[in-house]
């Protein structure tokens, strides 16, 4: 132990340590790390992995190749799980075992009790006592006092948000050095804290940050594991400060930095300890490094920060680096009570003891839930700016209105009132109550029933009408059952002629099937049998007969009393009594449509149709009880699709967003549906069939239509709503701008949106704008489909003409496309199969909204398409090139990607056959990207250069990128192109003329610096950068102005 030590120490002077820990290990080391959350996060389970390569590298460096370094992540590990994740690990002979979440603390304390010759390290944890457990963690405290810093500089309202997780010491002491650092920024600045109960619920992130939001803070921070609180204060036009990552790079610029854990040197250390048997009898087992050991860090500040505050944040940075102050070393003061009264606060009560917010933080409580209201009442947002704080009151529901339990948190509790047939007679119902057999009701929100006047009466319940007393009803009896006889009869007749004729043979499957339906529609009145027989298109004799045996049918029925009618299906029947009583909506001329129609369909019944009809079942029973709940008329149903018409756009959106919802919550889809790959089934994203709903609102026509006794709808109204619909994709109801207008801001909730633009309607003239919404509990759904909308090459950009090839290719050229090209190089001659590496691109493209259009070998091609040259995609395109370069850091692949990016004209379309079509991009544009991610591979193995073609150059793109000019490429096919290499540390230039800008720039001789920028060897893009720095670097305004095209 002693020559460990040493080693160690000498490990930070020179190679002699490394010799004496190589020395002293004997043996392999296998390693697993517990994650509680998927590799591909981009936030805290990301970070522990890149912690895991790092160390991996520099102990085999250490201990030398005769020693094998085993490491296995175990990723998505539920919280109640891990006990049993360490049992499997330690029966497969892991020495030592990592794990990375708070709430894997107390099962990891356990078994380290159960396994006491198996190492166990938890992340971020407090407890000790057991020689083979250790607690480990960094100081990210201090990275979070300097995005404090920050913080405090670019607010405006002189307003923090901080969402935070639990109150445990960890998040206690982030918040108070965030509360610090914000008055070292601004002495002035208010800190307010908003408690969510968790570390992952992306919804409540959200919640609380819109909440925050609406509270008046213009800057938000959190301690919580998803990026949902960044993502919201971006869409509500807030800064935030990020963490477990540099969260700009998805985002953007709006995230001022993020605090971040460095966890390499932590694992190293207990790798190195494990291998040399040193682990138990360590003197400190439990390691909490800070900025000066490298684990805590903050990520390079956005471009938005002033330079005033970056120096504000520079100099306390430089201080924490170097060991010589921390923020717990000024006055911390609780309830008034100096508690560092001898100077800096001791590790023992940062880890242990701190669990207070401390004086100046505004701590407004946990997050309140709408699900917290109980049923039979309402709950409002109430917010009061001054002292901040924030309740969700609830209020009784009044009589003849209800309201039913629910879970929801940021879903607003309403009222609803009763529909005809029922009645809540006091304050605060749960659920409205049927009338009574002898009374009705027949209004909506009915507060009592009435009871039948004299001579009349009815049977049952939920009635909404008295019939008289005065007819015999034992002659009702008589005559259903002698219609009943008589069509069976028909039936009976009709199926034995079938027999006689060979030419009614070939229809005998089908003629058999309807003779059925008619059979159950009599026998049960079973509505859908009956719809299966009216929706027979081209019907012959036959079946002719039996659809007017129906039309009798209906007919006859509405003089039967209820209790003939009564369906096999209570349930079934609860849901068609009372929808077959609402009133047709549009009498006043104008009425909103919703119509449904199921994804993929046509595919599943060919797939499995037995159990495709029994999940039609199901899907027809759930959209039928929302619009049931939402007063909707169930106009007709063709197929699996449903027309709906209701009074209002605001009832139409919740019946859709209601819909979604409840076909995910459904526990009744059969088990291959989700095994099927066309159902898409998804946990926490899709479940069961996947439905597209679109509204419209506008004026409408009515009719009766005969054959159905309903009434039914046309105009133009109709027909836009039919084709929102078949534009929508699955699980999202998408909504006109007409209707958008009238329900943004009303009592629909929150839902989750995503603005498709201009669209074209088929058959509806002009473009019209479509607005997706989406219940806020998917938002990963809407990550998904956002992804499915950008693959729509052929749907994208502005199209000038188009040309169709012997059938087998069919292009349409755009206007501008951002192309993408990489080029998968090998570092050995042993290159990894590129499906292998595919998969970390695709996933960074579906952050980045781009294409995978073709796959040659190693050569991925990417489209960006839009109708413009537009800065966002261009922007997009450098981001994946980012994450890209960033997986293949992180992975022991022996790859390295270059990347070259075009933007100009291309055509897109698909080549093959209708059977088989593959999405491709053609033109010069691909051809100029593929040029350069070959020169980008010759410029240098290992990094990522983004080469640009010439018309990009004139946009101002450049300024959210560091980036330095390498050379003007000559090549043909790429004339007036320069190309440029992702800068890393603030290193903007590189060549043999930076030398002398640089000299000049530093003598302030800024005049020589406009003309060596403005040399015709260098472009306006390397202009407007240097420009651009010079502003930057605090430089008097006396430069010419750029040209034009550059200040626009």
């Amino acid at each position: 132990q002693f020559l460990y030590f040493i080693g160690r120490r000498l490990t930070h002077v020179n190679m002699i340590g490394v010799l004496v820990i190589a020395a002293l290990v004997v043996g392999d080391l296998r390693a697993a790390f517990i994650l509680s959350g998927p590799l591909d996060d981009y936030g805290w389970t990301y970070n522990h992995n890149l912690g895991r390569i790092e160390a991996v590298e520099a102990v085999q460096q250490a201990v030398g190749n005769t020693t094998r370094i085993q490491t296995e992540v175990v990723e998505s590990v539920k919280a109640g799980k891990c006990k049993d994740t360490i049992a499997d690990l330690v029966k497969r002979g892991f020495q030592l075992i990592f794990a990375t979440s708070f709430t894997f603390h107390d099962q990891t304390f356990e078994a380290a009790s159960e396994y006491p010759e198996v190492d166990f390290v938890h992340m971020t944890g407090y407890y000790s006592g057991k020689p083979n457990f250790a607690t480990a963690s960094g100081k990210l405290y201090q990275a979070r006092y300097l995005s404090g810093v920050v913080s405090a500089g670019q607010s405006t309202s002189g307003r923090i948000g901080y969402v935070a997780s639990v109150p445990i010491p960890e998040v206690y002491r982030n918040i108070n050095a965030y509360y610090l650092g914000a008055q070292k920024g601004n002495a002035s600045t208010e800190v307010v804290v908003l408690w969510i109960g968790t570390f992952m619920d992306a919804v409540k992130e959200g919640y609380a940050t819109e909440v925050l939001a609406k509270l008046g803070c213009d800057v938000i921070a959190y301690h919580t594991d998803t990026k949902a609180s960044p993502v919201t204060a971006k869409a509500q036009g807030k800064l935030s400060t990020g963490s477990n990552g540099d969260q700009r790079l998805s985002i953007g610029e709006s995230v001022l930095t993020s605090a971040n854990f460095n966890w390499g040197p932590i694992y190293t250390e207990y790798m190195l300890r494990t291998l040399s048997d040193t682990f138990k009898g360590h003197p400190n087992r439990s390691i909490w490094y800070g900025y000066d050991k490298g684990v805590s860090r903050n990520y390079p500040l956005s471009f938005l920060v002033s330079r005033q505050d970056e120096d504000v944040y520079q100099a306390e940075k430089t201080k924490l680096e170097a060991g010589t102050f921390d923020p717990f070393c000024s006055p911390v003061v609780h309830n008034g009570v100096l508690q560092n009264p001898s100077g800096c606060l001791d590790e023992f009560h940062l880890q242990v003891k701190m669990k207070y917010i401390i004086d100046g933080v505004v701590d407004i409580g946990f997050l309140p839930s709408h699900g917290g209201c109980q049923a039979g009442t309402s709950s409002r947002e109430v917010f009061v700016h001054s002292p901040p704080s924030f309740d969700i009151v609830c209020e009784p529901c009044d009589s003849g209105w209800y309201a039913e339990a629910s879970e929801s948190v940021v879903e607003p509790r309403i009222c609803l009132q009763c529909l005809p047939g029922t009645f809540s007679g006091q304050k605060g119902s749960a659920n409205c109550t049927p009338c009574g057999e002898g009374t009705y009701s027949t209004g909506l929100g009915s507060a009592g029933c009435t009871p039948c006047g004299s001579g009349t009466t009815n049977y049952g319940e939920g009635n909404t009408e008295c019939v008289s007393t005065g007819q015999d009803l034992t002659t009702y009896y008589i005559i259903a059952g002698v219609l009943g006889t008589v069509m069976m009869t028909v039936i009976v007749g009709v199926v034995l002629k079938l027999t006689q004729s060979r030419k009614t043979l070939n229809l005998m499957h089908t003629d058999k099937m309807v003779a059925i339906k008619c059979a159950e529609s009599i026998a049960n009145m079973n509505l859908e049998a009956v719809s299966y027989i009216r929706e027979i298109e081209n019907p012959n004799e036959i079946q002719l007969s039996f659809i007017k045996i129906i039309d009798n049918l209906t007919e006859f029925r509405r003089y039967l009393p209820q209790s003939l009618v009564d369906n096999k299906s209570s349930q079934e029947q609860s849901l068609v009594s009372p929808l077959l009583n609402i009133n047709p909506p549009g009498k006043t001329g104008t009425a909103a449509i919703l119509f449904t129609d199921v994804q993929h369909s046509t595919m599943l019944w060919e797939l499995d149709a037995e159990d495709m009809c029994t999940n039609l079942g199901i899907h027809n029973h759930v959209i039928r009880g929302c619009i049931l709940r939402h007063s909707g008329y169930e106009v007709k149903t063709i197929g699996d699709s449903f027309m709906v018409a209701f009074e209002e756009s605001l009832a139409a959106c919740r019946c859709g967003l209601d819909i979604q919802e409840d076909l995910y919550d459904s526990d009744k889809w059969t088990e291959s549906l989700g095994k099927n790959s066309e159902s898409e089934y998804v946990e926490g994203t899709w479940k069961g069939l996947r439905v597209r709903i679109g509204v419209n609102e506008g004026e409408v026509a009515l009719d009766n239509d005969t054959m159905s006794g309903r009434t039914d709808y046309f105009g133009r109204c109709v027909n836009k709503a039919a084709r929102i619909e078949a534009v929508c994709e699955g699980g999202c109801v998408a909504v006109s701008a007409e209707v958008f207008g009238k329900v943004a801001g009303s009592d629909l909730g929150l839902p989750l949106t995503h603005v498709m633009g201009e669209v074209e309607l088929r058959g509806v003239s002009g473009k019209h704008v479509i607005t997706l919404l989406l219940p806020r509990r998917f938002p990963e759904r809407l990550r998904c489909i956002r992804t499915v909308l950008s693959r729509s090459l052929s749907s994208a950009g502005s199209r000038r003409s188009s040309v169709a090839i012997s059938g087998r290719l069919h292009f349409k050229q755009i206007n501008s496309a951002t192309i993408a090209a990489l080029w998968m190089g090998s570092k050995s001659l042993f290159a990894p199969d590129p499906v292998e590496t595919l998969g970390s691109f695709v996933t960074h493209l579906e952050r980045t909204t781009g294409s995978v259009v073709s796959v040659f070998n190693r050569l991925v091609v990417v489209s960006w398409n839009t109708g413009i040259l537009c800065p966002a995609h261009f922007q997009n395109a450098v981001r994946w090139a980012t994450l890209c370069h960033e997986s293949m850091r992180m992975t022991a692949l022996p790859v390295a990607v270059h990347i070259g990016i075009g933007t100009g004209q291309c055509s897109s379309g698909f080549v093959g056959t209708h059977r088989q079509r593959f999405a491709s991009v053609i033109g010069e544009t691909v051809d100029i990207a593929h040029k350069l991610s070959y020169k980008a591979q010759d410029l240098g193995m290992g990094v990522v250069f983004c080469v640009l073609s010439g018309d990009i150059q004139k946009t101002a793109l450049f300024s959210s990128f560091s980036t330095r000019p390498i050379l003007r490429l000559t090549d043909s096919g790429t004339e007036g192109a320069v190309a440029y290499q992702l800068a890393e540390n603030g290193d903007y230039w590189k060549g043999s003329w930076s030398q002398e800008f640089e000299e000049a720039f530093k003598s302030s001789d800024y005049k020589k610096c406009e003309e060596i920028v403005r040399d015709e060897d260098h472009s306006d893009a390397v202009i407007m950068i240097v420009l651009e720095t010079m502003k930057r670097e605090g430089m008097p305004p006396a430069l010419s102005p750029p040209p034009l095209h550059l200040r626009l």
